[in-house]
């Protein structure tokens, strides 16, 4: 076993020294481990430069991003104000014309059919600020639906708010039946 090892030891010795016995072969393998090391450098600059202006171009994108998302959420919350603003007026029309009914003479039939209206127009407005309040929440994925439901809601509201004044001018011709 022993003269295995000292076989093996010498053989890769003379091997080694054989090998470097030429200058050419050191100087060659340490100018080729330069010209390699150069070449990993110039690559590693190249890349990190690349990368670097790949980063330049992600920060381009996300900044409009950013822009694109104020802009949605500015007209979003315009028009969820828009939709509020009449909301807030129909949501008068209620105390007006339970007011105004107090006011005029005219029958229990007319003043009855007044009042019931007057109740569909309150289930209309708080049908409506609901889906108004939804949409000033809305993200840009659910946004467009959002404002659908919040324009149904709004037209509901609009046709209840029609019908109960309405009801509020056919109560306010119509005679007092105990006169």
């Amino acid at each position: 076993m022993m003269k295995k090892l000292m076989t093996l030891t010498f053989v890769l010795g003379a091997g080694t020294l054989g090998a470097c016995q030429t200058k050419t072969e050191p100087e060659k393998a340490a100018k080729e481990l330069r010209e390699e090391r150069t070449e990993l450098s110039k690559t590693v600059d190249d890349k990190l430069h690349a990368a670097g202006d790949g980063l330049n171009e992600v920060a381009d994108e996300a900044q409009d991003v950013t822009i694109a998302d104020a802009k949605f959420k500015f007209m979003r919350d315009e028009t969820a104000a828009a939709y509020r603003a009449v909301h807030n007026l129909r949501a008068q029309l209620p105390l007006y014309i339970t007011t105004a009914l107090t006011a005029v003479n005219t029958t229990d039939a007319a003043r009855t059919t007044a009042m019931e209206k007057v109740s569909l127009l309150e289930l209309r407005i708080g049908e409506a600020g609901h889906a108004v309040e939804e949409l000033g929440y809305a993200t840009a994925t659910d946004y467009e639906q959002k404002r659908e439901v919040a324009k149904t809601f709004m037209d509901r509201l609009e046709d209840a708010a029609n019908t109960a004044m309405t009801a509020l001018g056919t109560a306010a011709r119509s005679p007092n039946a105990s006169s």
